[in-house]
């Protein structure tokens, strides 16, 4: 996984961008997009779960702009947990 900013104990946080669309302004984030246009990282349809990340993968998950576009915000927010 992705390994970038100061912040953990072992020196690094691991980040997710949820929904990330072109969006790239986190350095050594990995992104998840459903739209092949966005060039994201892992291809995966949000509103399918489980996502495709082991529990535990991140230290953060940035979601910007995207969790009003998901069919079950509740859902969405057990996964990101």
């Amino acid at each position: 996984m992705a390994e970038q900013t100061q912040g953990t104990p072992g020196g690094t946080t691991r980040v997710l961008n949820v929904g990330a669309g072109l969006d790239r302004s986190v350095p050594g984030a990995v992104t998840v997009d459903r739209s092949p246009l966005a060039s994201p990282d892992i291809l995966h349809d949000l509103d399918v779960f489980p996502w495709p990340f082991e529990s535990d993968s991140f230290d953060l998950i940035l979601c910007r702009d995207v969790i009003e576009h998901l069919s079950d915000v509740v859902r969405t927010m057990e996964e990101i947990h």
